[in-house]
C-alpha cells in the first residue's frame, strides 16, 4: 500500500465542515491502494472565557473521530498564535494604562496598531505560526513512514507553505487542495498593499511549484487557469466536497405532526442590507412571519429548525422576538455532526441560504452536498443566475428555488411546500446517478488517481 502524507489544520476532534474533507479522505484512501499519515495540530483546551474565535473557528465534535480508520497514524504538533498571544497580553496592559492616563492611549490607536501588527505576524494567516513545528515533524515523518506523496490542504492557506518546504526538502511529489479561494476570495482584504503582494506572491509560487492542483468548484479551477495561464490546465483538477453515505446508515426519520424544514451549518445574520453576508436568514424570518400573518393556523402546522454555529446570538434571539416566531423557530449551537444529520434526516424540507447578487455565483456551500445525500427535497435561497450552485441543483433536480431576498417569492414556496405536504405529495424528481458522483468514497477514488499519476512520472 502506497503512503501519503495528509497536511490538515482542522481535523477531529475539531469539528465543522473544515475537517469534514480530510477526515473523509483519510477515511477512504485505505479502500484506493494509499495509507494516510495525518499531519495536524495538538488539540487546545477551550476555557469557558476563551476567545469566541476558537469556539467559532474550532468546535469541538470528539464523535468524528471514530472516522479514522485504526491503522491511520495522526501526529499531532504544537501551534503557536502570535496575535491572538500578543493582542492578550497588549489589551491587558493597555486596559491599565488606560485607565491611569486615558490620554496616552485609544481605543482608536489600538486598533490602528493591530492592524498593521497583524500585516506582519499573521501572514497569511493565524495560523502561520505552526509552520516550524509541523515542517519539523512532517520532515521526521517523511522518513519514518516512508512517505511518497505529500497533500495539503486549505484554508489556513499557510499549510501550503508547509507542504511548499517539505516538497523542497524531500522531493516528494505534492499535491494542493484548494476548499476555498486564496487571493481570490471575495472577502480577501489585507490591511495594506503591501501585505495584498506579498500573499500574491505566495499563491503564485506554490501554484507553480505544486505537482497537482485540486479545486473543490469548477469556478475556482477555471479562475486559477485565467489569472495563472502559464501554469499547464494539466495541472488542475476539480474533487467537489461530498457527503458520506455511511453517515446516515443508522439514523431513522422520527414521527411527526409538523411540517418540519431543516438548516444546518453557520449563520450569519445582517441588518444593512449587504451582499456580501454569507448565510443570512433574515429575508426567510420576515417570509415566514408573513406567511403566520396570512395563514395563523399554519403556525402550529410548520417547525424549522436552525442546527447552526452562531456568532450573533443575541441578535438571533431578539429578531425571533421581534418577529414572534418563537414557537417556530427552534434554535440548536455547536452540535455534534452526527446530531446534524438527524435533523437532516428527520426533516421534510431542506433549507439553503446563499449570497445575493453575483456573489453567489462561483460558491457552493459544503450543506448542499449532505442534502443530496439525504435524498430529501431542498428549499434553496439562491441568485437565479447560472452559477455553480445553481446548476448543482438543475442537474440533480433536488432544489426548489427562490430569490435569496424576495419575501414574497419565498413566503409563496414555502406555502407550495406545506399544500404539497398537506396533500402527500412532496415529492421530487431527484437524479439519483448525478447525486452519487458527490458520495465520499467515490470523490476519494479520484483523489486516489491524482496520486497514482504523480508516482508512475
Amino acid at each position: 500500500m502506497k503512503k501519503v502524507l495528509m497536511i490538515a489544520c482542522y481535523f477531529p476532534p475539531y469539528g465543522g465542515m473544515g475537517c469534514q474533507r480530510a477526515l473523509k479522505f483519510v477515511k477512504y484512501l485505505p479502500s484506493h491502494d494509499y495509507m494516510p499519515t495525518v499531519l495536524t495540530v495538538k488539540e487546545k483546551k477551550i476555557k469557558k472565557d476563551s476567545p469566541s474565535r476558537e469556539e467559532f473557528y474550532k468546535p469541538k465534535d470528539p464523535l468524528l473521530l471514530k472516522d479514522i480508520p485504526p491503522e491511520v497514524l495522526v501526529y499531532r504538533t504544537f501551534i503557536l498564535e502570535p496575535t491572538l498571544f500578543l493582542k492578550k497580553i497588549f489589551f491587558k496592559t493597555a486596559k491599565k494604562v488606560s485607565t491611569e492616563f486615558p490620554e496616552k492611549l485609544s481605543q482608536t490607536k489600538k486598533n490602528i496598531f493591530f492592524k498593521y501588527l497583524r500585516t506582519f505576524l499573521d501572514l497569511p494567516d493565524h495560523e502561520v505560526g505552526w509552520l516550524p513545528f509541523a515542517l519539523y515533524k512532517g520532515w521526521q515523518i517523511i522518513r519514518k513512514e516512508k512517505i511518497e506523496v505529500i497533500f495539503s490542504t486549505s484554508p489556513p492557506h499557510s499549510i501550503h507553505l508547509i507542504g511548499y518546504l517539505l516538497k523542497y526538502l524531500t522531493k516528494k511529489p505534492w499535491v494542493i487542495d484548494f476548499r476555498d479561494p486564496w487571493t481570490r476570495e471575495v472577502w480577501f482584504n489585507p490591511a495594506t498593499n503591501l501585505r495584498r503582494k506579498i500573499e500574491e506572491g505566495l499563491e503564485k509560487r506554490i501554484l507553480r511549484y505544486a505537482d497537482k492542483i485540486v479545486c473543490n468548484t469548477e469556478p475556482m479551477k477555471e479562475d486559477f487557469m485565467k489569472i495563472y495561464p502559464e501554469i499547464s490546465s494539466d495541472k488542475f483538477i476539480v474533487i467537489t466536497n461530498g457527503f458520506d453515505q455511511e453517515d446516515f446508515q443508522n439514523l431513522k426519520e422520527q414521527p411527526k405532526e409538523k411540517l418540519v424544514i431543516a438548516y444546518t451549518g453557520t449563520m450569519c445574520i445582517s441588518f444593512n442590507d449587504q451582499e456580501s453576508v454569507r448565510y443570512n436568514p433574515i429575508y426567510f424570518f420576515k417570509a415566514l412571519r408573513k406567511l403566520l400573518d396570512e395563514h395563523p393556523l399554519l403556525e402550529d402546522k410548520i417547525e424549522v429548525i436552525f442546527a447552526v454555529y452562531i456568532r450573533e446570538e443575541l441578535e438571533v434571539s431578539n429578531l425571533i422576538k421581534k418577529l414572534g416566531l418563537e414557537k417556530v423557530l427552534k434554535i440548536y449551537q455547536f452540535l455534534s455532526h452526527q446530531e446534524c444529520m438527524q435533523h437532516l434526516v428527520n426533516a421534510d424540507v431542506l433549507l439553503l441560504i446563499h449570497h445575493r447578487g453575483l456573489l453567489s455565483k462561483d460558491w457552493v456551500p459544503a450543506k448542499l452536498y449532505e442534502y443530496l445525500g439525504t435524498g430529501k427535497p431542498i428549499l434553496a435561497l439562491i441568485s437565479k443566475e447560472l452559477g455553480a450552485t445553481y446548476k448543482i441543483l438543475e442537474e440533480t433536480k433536488a432544489g426548489i428555488i427562490a430569490s435569496p431576498d424576495d419575501i414574497e417569492e419565498i413566503k409563496e414556496v414555502i406555502y407550495k411546500i406545506y399544500l404539497d405536504y398537506q396533500n402527500k405529495n412532496l415529492s421530487f424528481d431527484l437524479v439519483k446517478e448525478k447525486v452519487l458522483q458527490y458520495e465520499r468514497n467515490n470523490l476519494t477514488k479520484k483523489l486516489s488517481e491524482v496520486f497514482n499519476s504523480l508516482l508512475k512520472k
